[in-house]
């Protein structure tokens, strides 16, 4: 017998059309906001431009996987789900911000700066 993937296996309470529209729309909203926050902080819009699409392309795809897993319907019975789906995220996306930051300027008040402000204002 063939072993299935993982994935292919789990029972959801969305469908996967869903999670990817939801990934590719927030994501559009969140990357320019923070590509504008990056250029308030900075004044510099090559920055910001930059560090938009990696911005888009590793957080559109790590949402996709959050919300797959968050989807499993064993997961329904948590009574926190919904908050514990939101730090979960808030703590990845807070994360990519601070790395991609950093990779780009090297500066690390900068990157927690931008880090923070990014992941309060959304």
């Amino acid at each position: 017998k063939k072993k299935r993937n993982f994935f292919l296996r789990m029972k959801t309470s969305e469908t996967k059309t869903r999670s990817l529209v939801k990934s590719i729309t927030f994501r559009i909203l969140a990357t320019v906001t923070t590509m504008l926050i990056s250029f308030i902080l900075m004044g510099n819009l090559e920055f910001s431009l930059k560090i938009g699409p990696t911005d888009f392309v590793s957080k559109a795809i790590l949402y996709y996987i959050h919300e797959r897993l968050w989807s499993i319907n064993y997961l329904n019975n948590i009574p926190t789900k919904k908050f514990l789906k939101m730090i979960t995220w808030k703590i990845i996306a807070l994360t990519i911000t601070i790395v991609t930051t950093l990779s780009f300027t090297a500066n690390v008040d900068f990157a927690f700066t931008l880090g923070t402000l990014d992941s309060l204002s959304k």
